[in-house]
Formats: structure tokens, C-alpha cells, sequence
């Protein structure tokens, strides 16, 4: 507490992601309500949030209103007009979940990185977008304090950006308890009936961006329909610019009968969804951690993953990884799991002891040790 007996502010700054399903969304929503659980008598949580924001109940929320509406995150505007906004924060702790934090080397300050994925994989990004990363990431040296959700997302901001490993706290992110293994036909064959989805099918869930690798997928999908002509491919996500580029590969290779894409799915059919599957896969060629992968396997699917970025990580043993070039290795992996149910029923009991270690209470408890050592840093507090 403050010397007047006050507690410390944190702000958490929830812009654009309060109450959404994308997985920066969840982390922000989820850690909210994990610190407000915790009860930390030395800390007041509040939200920064946007007037179409839907923060969590019970946790007090600063909305954002006249010009200051409209300063949402990746926009020149919040650059602008957020810094003497933010200055006025006093005694406590300002949060910023990405790495474009409006520009400040308050000690009070910490940012947490998801991934530098443009950094890694430029090719796959237009230049204005890799600029971008590159511009904000270099800022990031200046501050004291990151969050990265995983040891790869840490090692890539000391080698790439050039950060200082000491000023870097690995923090995993964690799996709601909602997402368990569902196994009663009723709730399945409902599932199945409201999204006309097939008895067989291998799933992805995310975006259609080109690190998430989904034409080599597709391909690897095509080389496995002799021996499997009944299963079929589900992608479940919410539309976006590059979901036509991978109708176009479904289509070159005549699987438009066999490939099914739902748009985005309500977070409480997500488990049913990942229980019905026979196989869950997630072949990317990058992720600072694979929030669906730890869906998947606390739901009991078997999961296939790729060998780069976070995956090794957070699938550990539990799962089949593979090289996320490799063609045929991915046809090879998704092969060995269809043709074996023994194999599929080890990795799906597998999968849920490992998916067991990640909790967005353990995630909470680490955020709030971070903070309380930055303040007395900052304090000098003993």
C-alpha cells in the first residue's frame, strides 16, 4: 500500500480485447479475473477499455470517452493522444498486453509480448507491416519490464530485438476450466447437426494468415484421402483477407466436398467442438504459444503440432510434432493417428495431463509476484 494506507493502482490496459474470444482476448479477460479472485490487498484492478469493450462483471473499468474513444490499439491516433493520458497515472502499475505500448519508460510500466512473428517470418508480411514491428519492438528496449508468454518468445526478444534477458519474466498463459473432454453422443451429435459437420473429421481452429501454414495442411490432407476417404477437414475461425488463397488450394486439389470452413464459433461450443474431432492439427510455421493446441488437449483430442516457435512448449510430449515444411510429414503424423486408435487414445489421456499445467490461476499468481517486485523496485518497499 501507499504511505497514506491507499492501495496501489493497476491499470490493465484491456483496449479492443475485453470480453473477446481472440487469444490475446482471453489472456486479458482471464487475467482480470484471476488477479480480481486473488484479492491482492495491496493492489486496486481497474480496465482500460473502449466504449464497445465488454469488460468482465464486478471488475471497475475505465472507459475511455470523447476523443479518447477512439484511441485503440495499432492506430497512429493512440500514439498521440494516450501518452499525457497515461502520465497521470500515479502510485500503482500500467499494463499493456502487446508490444506497440503508446510511447513511456515509466518504471511502472510493463508490456507483455505475444509473438514477433513478422520479425521471424518477414516474407510473409508486407513491409509496412514488419516496419511496424520493427519501429516498436526496438522502442521496447527502454523499458524495465516484459512478459513473455513463452521461453521461444523470450529467446527471439534477446536475439532478434536485442532486449535484456533480465528484463524479460516468462509467464504461460492458461486453459479455462470449461475446456474438458465432452463425451455424452447427445451433446456431440448436437454439435454435429447445428454446424452440418460430418461423424469424421480432423480440425483447426485460427485465423488463415500464412504462418499458420494451412495450404501445406491442405495438401497433406489431400495425400491421406485414399487411405481415409471419410474423414474431412474442418477449419473453424473467423473469416479474414487470406481465407480465399486457402479455398483456392482446396479447390486446386478437388477437395471442395471434403473441406469445411465454419466462421467464428461461439466459446462454449468450442469444447464440444474440439471433443468431436478425431484429430486436432496446428502446423504452424510460428506462434509465441498455441492457445488451441492447449484447448484441443485439455478436450481430449488428439493433437498434432508443429516442431517451431512455442509448439514444442506447450505440447511437449503429449502430442505428434512435426516439421511444419514437410509435407509428407504432416500426411505421415495425421496418417499414424487415424489408422491407430490406440496411439490416438494415448495422446488424447496424454493431452490432458499436459494441458493440467496450465492455469489462468498459476498465470494470475505470476503477473501479481511480477508487479509487487516492480514496485519495490520502484519504491524501494521492503
Amino acid at each position: 500500500m501507499t504511505l497514506s494506507g491507499e492501495k496501489y493502482r493497476l491499470l490493465l490496459d484491456a483496449r479492443g480485447l475485453a470480453g473477446r474470444v481472440s487469444g490475446m482476448g482471453r489472456y486479458v479477460t482471464r487475467l482480470a479475473t484471476g488477479l480480481k479472485a486473488l484479492q491482492p490487498d495491496d493492489f486496486a484492478l481497474s480496465l482500460l477499455c473502449l466504449p464497445e469493450d465488454n469488460p468482465p462483471l464486478g471488475i471497475p473499468a475505465h472507459v475511455l470517452s470523447g476523443l479518447y474513444a477512439g484511441a485503440r490499439p495499432n492506430t497512429v491516433k493512440q500514439h498521440l493522444i494516450m501518452p499525457p493520458k497515461l502520465a497521470k497515472l500515479h502510485h500503482g502499475i500500467y499494463h499493456y498486453p502487446s508490444f506497440d505500448m503508446p510511447f513511456n519508460r515509466s518504471p511502472n510500466i510493463v508490456v507483455t509480448c505475444p509473438d514477433l512473428e513478422p520479425l521471424v517470418n518477414p516474407k510473409l508480411f508486407t513491409r509496412k507491416i514488419v516496419l511496424y514491428y520493427r519501429f516498436f519492438f526496438r522502442r521496447l528496449r527502454y523499458l524495465k519490464n516484459m512478459i513473455a508468454i513463452s521461453q521461444k518468445t523470450a529467446a527471439d526478444l534477446v536475439e532478434i530485438v536485442g532486449i535484456d534477458k533480465n528484463k524479460i519474466s516468462v509467464i504461460y498463459l492458461g486453459v479455462d476450466e470449461s475446456f474438458l473432454p465432452i463425451t455424452e453422443e447427445r451433446i456431440l451429435g448436437d454439435l454435429r447437426r447445428r454446424y452440418e459437420l460430418p461423424d469424421d473429421y480432423m480440425l483447426y481452429v485460427g485465423n488463415t494468415m500464412p504462418h499458420k501454414n494451412l495450404a501445406r495442411l491442405i495438401l497433406a490432407f489431400a495425400r491421406i484421402q485414399p487411405a481415409f476417404p471419410e474423414v474431412h477437414l474442418v477449419i473453424a475461425g473467423a473469416a479474414d483477407q487470406y481465407r480465399e488463397n486457402i479455398k483456392k488450394v482446396v479447390l486446386e486439389n478437388n477437395l471442395a466436398n471434403k473441406v469445411i470452413f465454419l466462421d467464428s464459433i461461439p466459446e462454449k461450443d468450442l469444447p464440444v467442438l474440439y471433443s468431436s474431432c478425431r484429430l486436432f492439427t496446428f502446423p504452424s510455421l510460428y506462434e509465441g504459444f498455441g492457445l488451441p493446441a492447449l484447448e484441443a488437449m485439455a478436450c481430449g483430442a488428439p493433437v498434432l503440432a508443429s516442431t517451431a516457435g512455442s509448439l514444442p512448449e506447450v505440447v511437449g510430449d503429449a502430442g505428434i510434432l512435426v516439421d511444419p515444411f514437410d509435407v509428407d510429414g504432416i500426411s505421415d503424423g495425421i496418417s499414424r493417428v487415424l489408422a491407430d486408435s490406440n496411439l490416438a487414445n494415448r495422446l488424447s489421456g496424454a493431452g490432458i495431463r499436459q494441458a493440467a499445467g496450465f492455469t489462468w490461476e498459476n498465470c494470475a499468481r505470476s503477473h501479481l509476484s511480477l508487479y509487487r517486485q516492480m514496485l519495490k523496485r520502484k519504491f524501494n518497499i521492503t
